[in-house]
């Protein structure tokens, strides 16, 4: 009878720690996962921003050089899905160390409040993905690439190239809302423009 007594014991005992553990487990269980999808679309735009700027300094001064920058975006950001972009800046860094991030000028600091600016960046939302090639070229007025058009860009062997930049803007939504509703989540590169042959 003391043994069946204290058999009925231990079984409360374990219920009671099992009822304190559970939720400590379950809270760094979701934490786990939630970081995880959270540093996958991390690592998502920040390959997307390198492989488009990869594209820029190759497309140089071709007509078509932000709607092949766009079109890489586009591909890349299959796995987070277009809805989530916010913003893309294709901008004139003025050199190496130039970013839309640290807003160093009040040019780049409009760019990326989402205001294409004059000779200084191009502005882009998720809808442009689906332009078509028609709407790029700055060939006409009210082209999407306009403001900075890529055949002014220099590209010359003579002259220094400009050094381009490409920053996106993404919202991560979470997945159990435990650290909020969502997080923005952007990178930029920066690459200089290969010298193209004239």
């Amino acid at each position: 009878m003391i043994r069946a007594r204290q058999a009925s014991g231990d079984r409360g005992g374990t219920l009671v720690e099992a009822a304190m553990v559970t939720p400590v487990f379950l809270f760094v269980l979701f934490g786990v996962m939630e970081y995880g999808l959270a540093y996958r679309d991390n690592l998502t735009v920040a390959n997307s921003t390198r492989d488009a700027a990869r594209v820029a300094t190759t497309g140089g001064n071709s007509a078509d050089a932000d709607y092949g920058i766009l079109q890489q975006i586009s591909d890349d950001m299959d796995v987070m899905g277009h809805d989530t972009i916010d913003l893309i800046v294709v901008f004139n860094a003025g050199g190496p160390s130039g970013s839309v991030k640290g807003e160093s000028t009040t040019d780049l600091a409009a760019c990326k409040s989402g205001t294409s600016v004059t000779g200084v960046c191009n502005v882009y939302t998720s809808s442009d993905l689906e332009r078509p090639l028609s709407d790029f070229g700055c060939l006409t007025t009210g082209s999407l690439d306009s403001l900075w058009c890529p055949m002014n860009r220099s590209v010359a062997f003579s002259d220094p190239p400009d050094y381009i930049g490409v920053y996106l803007e993404t919202t991560h939504d979470y997945a159990t809302g435990m650290f909020g509703d969502s997080v923005t989540i952007s990178d930029e590169t920066v690459m200089r423009i290969e010298p193209q042959l004239r």
